[in-house]
C-alpha cells in the first residue's frame, strides 16, 4: 500500500478536528489577535485550509498510482 493512500485518514480525520476547533475558536475567541497569546483562531483556519488541500491531493495521488 502506497503512503498516499495511507495519509488520507489521518489526514481526513485531522481536517475534521481543524473544524471542529475553527468553529470552537470563532464561538469563543476574538477572531483580532491578543496582546498576548497566539491567535487560536487563525491557527485553526490555516489547520482546516491545509487539510482541505491535502485531502484530494492524496487521493488523486493515490488513483494515479494505482492505475
Amino acid at each position: 500500500m502506497n503512503s498516499d493512500r495511507t495519509a488520507i485518514l489521518p489526514t481526513a480525520v485531522a481536517t475534521i478536528l481543524w473544524v471542529v476547533a475553527l468553529i470552537v475558536a470563532s464561538l469563543l475567541l476574538p477572531i483580532s489577535p491578543p496582546a498576548e497569546g497566539v491567535w487560536w483562531w487563525g491557527v485553526a483556519a490555516a489547520g482546516t485550509i491545509t487539510g482541505a488541500l491535502a485531502l484530494p491531493y492524496f487521493q488523486r495521488r493515490a488513483r494515479r498510482i494505482q492505475e
